[in-house]
């Protein structure tokens, strides 16, 4: 290659050892997660593109843009949140919360199933079961005796769809789920994330006041009744995340990348 892009820091090391044999190579490297671990930073890199400003508190480094953490196509667009709400047939006036079940779910299928037990009656439920159709079976088999108000999906490439129908979301703090409630301006609560990146990536989302944060489950459940509470909680969410979206502009690292191209 003439132009190498990691996103890993594993692949930067390599990108780093191709550098040596021909160097004309461009190495470009995109930090995924917004507080920087110093394992990330590496001299031999032409350009780093980062998160977010708040990134510069841990970045030891020197040539680098601000970009946000790209995202796929889908999320460019501009979709109307009634038109999908009548492609997908949903209909109500409840707050509408997305719920991802898949393998690697913050909610374990026995809190799920508690979770829309309490607030069956006061929220509809956009679910995403994953690929394991096991489970997917078992969540199936409780929302139709429990009769609740929801949506139920397999694996989907289209979440960028069911994230722009809901009003907030559960989820944990991993840079690219940040990355996307923060470019389609949705409030989230972040659950049980990880040590390490996912707690720095917390510290980002309080520190500009994105979402709200949960540490167990009775805590999640006091967020959620507080945002059916006050609802208006999700607007001075949403001002928030509009501020950060305008800060991000991945797209700039397409035309970096192909300038480069162009002037081999």
């Amino acid at each position: 290659p003439d132009v190498i892009i990691s996103t890993h820091f594993f692949a930067s090391v390599y990108g780093i050892k191709f550098k040596k044999e021909r160097t004309n190579v461009k190495l470009f490297v995109c930090i995924t997660d917004y507080e920087i671990h110093p394992i990330w930073l590496f001299d031999e890199v032409d350009l780093y593109f980062l998160p977010s400003e708040f990134s510069l508190r841990t970045f030891k480094g020197k040539n680098f843009l601000i970009t946000g953490i790209p995202l796929r196509k889908g999320f460019l667009i501009e979709f109307d949140k009634n038109e999908l709400m009548k492609f997908f047939n949903i209909r109500t006036n409840k707050l509408i919360v997305l719920l991802n079940l898949g393998a690697n779910s913050v909610l374990p299928i026995n809190d799920a199933i508690k979770f829309i037990s309490l607030f069956k009656n006061e929220l509809y439920f956009l679910i995403i079961a994953g690929k394991d159709e096991k489970r997917f079976k078992i969540i199936e088999s409780f929302l139709n005796k429990m009769e609740v108000e929801c949506k139920l999906f397999g694996f989907t490439q289209e979440i960028y769809k069911l994230i722009s129908i809901c009003d907030f979301s559960i989820t944990k703090a991993g840079g690219l789920s940040v990355s996307e409630l923060v470019y389609l301006q949705k409030p989230a609560i972040y659950y049980k994330s990880l040590p390490g990146q996912e707690e720095g990536n917390e510290k980002f989302i309080k520190e500009y006041g994105l979402g709200l944060i949960a540490k167990n489950f009775s805590q999640l459940v006091k967020l959620t009744k507080f945002i059916i509470e006050n609802p208006d909680i999700l607007n001075y969410i949403k001002k928030n995340l509009s501020i950060q979206k305008k800060k991000m502009n991945f797209l700039e690292i397409k035309k970096i990348v192909s300038h480069e191209t162009y002037a081999l």
